[in-house]
Order: structure tokens, then C-alpha cells, then sequence
């Protein structure tokens, strides 16, 4: 499902995890997921809650000018303001035994950290992603946002972008979703498996300088291949794309020329190869499809007997 992403707009779309028996009592907690709010106003990305419980045990919504996280029915705001229409990574941190609270924005750790004294996230709970109609405030404009990688973790730690959730993950597939409007496949999210035909993509919080890095190598490699291109006018092969730092010289097709650095012998020369005799061919034969020499077993006064 790392294809996948959740798009929710009114509180008639959401996405419900079926396995509650999954989710245990939390001295300590991670969870984290993406979000990208594509039209302002009010949202809620997600909210987890036990039986009978008047408000949230857990939750992160957010309005144009502020995050919000509920921690066991109480409700902390975050003076953070999420760009529209960009991915953000958001990372909801509980650790009972410490007695913090935190909230991580893109990866920025530290910044968003609250002293609170409570008991443990109970067990067993509702995880809802999205608004239901119960949690809709009348006369407030509902945001349109969309989710992706929404995971949850026993522990305080860091983890990985694409990590998949020891409690919950996004691979589970065990999501339900009241329609299928909700779920839209997105093959440019970043945490697809490449398949080499993807093209570039941005990740939470990046900016464009992958991609002008990316575009630069591009233009220095088709730069350096107009400089070192494979074959020259005088049949001289300059940095052989297959044999990179070794050079034919005097192209072995033609006559009068000779092997310096043989290809399939990389920093070694022929020079005038023969065999068995250090004298050296330099009138080159041609066959009738192809260009060869003469590989002796005797030497040339031999040769020349021979003949004469």
C-alpha cells in the first residue's frame, strides 16, 4: 500500500484500522504521518479512542494557523503553521515514564515539547484517520488534506522515513475505507519502490535543490560525452564508453596501425603484437570482411627462407 495515500475532505470520508486488539497499553509511543493539506480550513489527520471516553486519548488536527494534539482528553496547540500543498512529517512522541510530550515537525526534534504528568495510552481503542460526522463542528470550514505513511511504534526512537510500524503500519492492510474516493493510488510518493521509471518526486519538508543537483549531473554527463565521444573523425577512439580509461589508437581496421591498449587488457600495450618473436608487422593485412595479422611461429630469417 506504499502506492497508496488517504484523501479526506468532508467527515463522510475515513479510513478505520480493523484490528484493535492490535494496539496495546503505551508507556511509550511514536506515531507518525505525512500530511499535506491541499485546501485551508480545519482537519483532522487522525484520532484514537478507548470506550468510554468523552474526547480523545490521542489525536493531531490542525487549522491554517496552528497543529493541535489531544493526549488523554486534553487538548496541547503548536504554533505551527504547515505550508499548503507540500508534504509534512509529523511525529507524535509520548514517554510515560519521562513525563513528555512532543511534537516533531520535518524531522525537527526538540522544538515542540511539553512536561505532562498522565497515566498510560489505554489499549484496545478506535484508530480512526480522518473526521467522522460526529467530530464535525457546525459553521467550521472544513480543510481538505491528504495522508500517507501513518505509522505507530512501542518505543521514543527515531525511525526510518519508509519504516513500517511495529503496532501499526501502512502496509498492514488492514485499513477499512467508507469509500473508495478516499484512497487514490499516487505512484510519485516517496516511498514507492522505484522502478527506474518514476521520475522525481518530493519528500516531506525537501526543496528543490535534489532536483537541480539531479538536473546538473545530467548536464555535466551529456557535456563530458560530447568531449570524450566514442569515435573522431580520425577513427581514434577517445575513452571507450565500455572500457573507461583506456584508448584506441590507430584504429585496428585500417592499415598501418597498431594496438595501444587493447581493450580486453586495461593499462597494458600492444604493441605490433606477434608471436614468439619480438619484430614487429607494420604493413597490415585485410582480409576480405575483416582486418588481421599474421601471428608467426618462426622467426623472420625462417620467413624469408621460405619464401625465397
Amino acid at each position: 500500500m506504499y502506492d497508496s495515500k488517504a484523501v479526506l475532505g468532508d467527515c463522510r470520508d475515513y479510513w478505520t484500522f480493523q484490528d484493535r486488539e492490535r494496539i496495546p497499553q503505551l508507556f511509550q509511543m511514536t506515531v507518525c504521518v505525512d500530511v499535506r493539506v491541499v485546501s485551508p480550513g480545519r482537519w483532522l489527520a487522525f484520532s484514537y479512542s478507548s470506550p468510554r471516553t468523552p474526547h480523545y486519548d490521542l489525536a493531531l488536527e490542525g487549522d491554517p494557523n496552528s497543529l493541535y494534539a489531544w493526549l488523554l482528553g486534553v487538548r496541547h496547540r503548536f504554533p505551527v503553521r504547515l505550508e499548503p500543498r507540500l508534504w509534512h512529517r509529523l511525529c507524535l512522541r509520548r514517554d510515560s515514564l519521562r513525563n513528555t510530550f512532543s511534537l516533531e515537525v520535518n524531522g525537527n526534534a526538540g522544538e515542540h515539547q511539553r512536561t505532562v504528568i498522565a497515566r498510560v495510552i489505554p489499549r484496545h481503542g478506535e484508530l480512526v484517520l480522518g473526521c467522522r460526522p460526529r467530530d464535525a463542528t457546525l459553521g467550521a470550514a472544513r480543510g481538505r488534506v491528504e495522508l500517507y505513511l501513518f505509522r505507530m511504534w512501542e518505543d521514543v526512537g527515531e525511525h526510518q522515513m519508509c519504516e513500517d510500524g511495529s503496532v501499526v503500519g501502512w502496509e498492514s492492510r488492514l485499513w477499512g475505507v467508507t469509500h473508495t474516493r478516499a484512497r487514490v493510488r499516487d505512484e510519485l510518493l516517496h516511498c514507492v519502490p522505484d522502478t527506474g521509471a518514476r521520475g522525481f518526486v518530493s519528500t516531506p519538508g525537501q526543496t528543490f535543490s535534489t532536483l537541480a543537483s539531479m538536473f546538473s549531473s545530467m548536464m555535466a554527463q551529456s557535456q563530458d560525452t560530447v568531449n570524450n565521444h566514442a569515435y573522431t573523425p580520425d577513427n581514434t577512439y577517445r575513452n571507450h564508453p565500455s572500457t573507461p580509461d583506456n584508448t584506441y589508437r590507430n584504429h585496428p581496421s585500417t592499415h598501418d596501425h597498431t594496438y595501444r591498449n587493447h581493450p580486453s587488457t586495461p593499462d597494458h600495450t600492444y604493441r605490433n603484437h606477434a608471436s614468439n618473436f619480438d619484430h614487429t608487422y607494420r604493413n597490415h593485412v585485410s582480409s576480405s570482411d575483416h582486418s588481421s595479422s599474421y601471428h608467426c611461429g618462426t622467426n623472420l630469417s625462417e620467413l624469408s627462407a621460405n619464401w625465397d
